[in-house]
């Protein structure tokens, strides 16, 4: 069972909110210039984030480069890899993720911009062994659904996704790479999806199939998204969202982003409750 609730309450777990955020502030002057710091996750005695650097948003084939990184003290960072390769190439950026039990790796990839597979997302795994080195599923295309501005976590061995999640459509909706030039559809895409409605929605990994699961849909509209999640209990957890203001649950992305209205910060809580 899941349940939610709003709450104007800032509860003590917001103070490591606030010390995570002053430790990103500190770390990302260690990376190179332009490259983008993405999700924290802490395993044992060390820190590690996932960044990516290259040509996003521009009117060439997207070259954008992956890494995850890893930390002893959150000042010196340097890729998990041990020849400082990147973990994926291609049109990818965003990276929500997460460590299962076993301290394997799990994400999500944000595939924007699109490659050879296609546009949409990547669900992908790196053993614990060669966390760096991952496999994409699925394995040849993009999934044509999009998870954007995403934070996963860990409840007991399950991975879940918080993500803006589009309530209208699919990303990739089938332009043919034969008759379409790739710099088109991707303008079509891109454009498209900012005219739609979205709203943040709760996703479970399937192990098994390398799929996400819808779970519920949270609190978020227009612009929204972009969670900060803290556990705060056995099954329950904090999660801080923004979005424009609720009563707007039709407005596009694009209406939110531009509206004078703004954007409002909200608190509530997630509760898995044993069955």
């Amino acid at each position: 069972m899941f349940a939610f609730l709003a709450s104007l309450h800032i509860p003590p777990p917001l103070h490591r909110f606030l010390a995570h955020s002053e430790m990103r502030r500190l770390a990302f002057r260690r990376f190179a210039a332009g490259e983008i710091a993405w999700q924290y996750q802490e395993w044992g005695d060390k820190v590690y984030v996932t960044s990516y650097i290259g040509n996003h948003y521009k009117v060439s084939r997207p070259q954008v480069s992956i890494f995850l990184n890893v930390s002893e003290d959150g000042w010196n960072w340097h890729p998990v890899d041990e020849e400082g390769e990147a973990s994926y190439i291609g049109g990818a950026n965003e990276v929500g993720w997460a460590f299962d039990l076993d301290g394997n790796f799990w994400g999500v990839l944000r595939n924007e911009d699109g490659d050879d597979s296609g546009f949409g997302s990547r669900l992908v795994f790196g053993h614990k062994d060669a966390l760096a080195n991952w496999t994409l599923s699925p394995a040849s295309k993009s999934d044509p659904n999009i998870y954007e501005s995403s934070r996963m976590f860990r409840h007991g061995n399950d991975i879940y996704l918080v993500a803006r999640r589009d309530i209208n459509g699919v990303y990739d909706w089938g332009l043919s790479p034969e008759h379409v030039p790739f710099e088109v559809r991707r303008g079509l895409y891109m454009g498209s999806y900012s005219l739609r409605a979205h709203t943040t929605s709760l996703f479970r990994v399937d192990k098994t199939t390398g799929a996400l699961e819808f779970i519920m849909d949270l609190m978020g509209c227009g612009d929204t998204a972009f969670p900060s999640i803290q556990r705060i209990g056995k099954h329950k957890y904090l999660i801080a969202n923004y979005s424009s203001p609720l009563k707007h649950h039709e407005w596009s992305w694009i209406h939110g982003q531009t509206s004078k209205e703004g954007t409002q910060i909200f608190f509530f809580e997630i509760d898995f409750t044993a069955i």
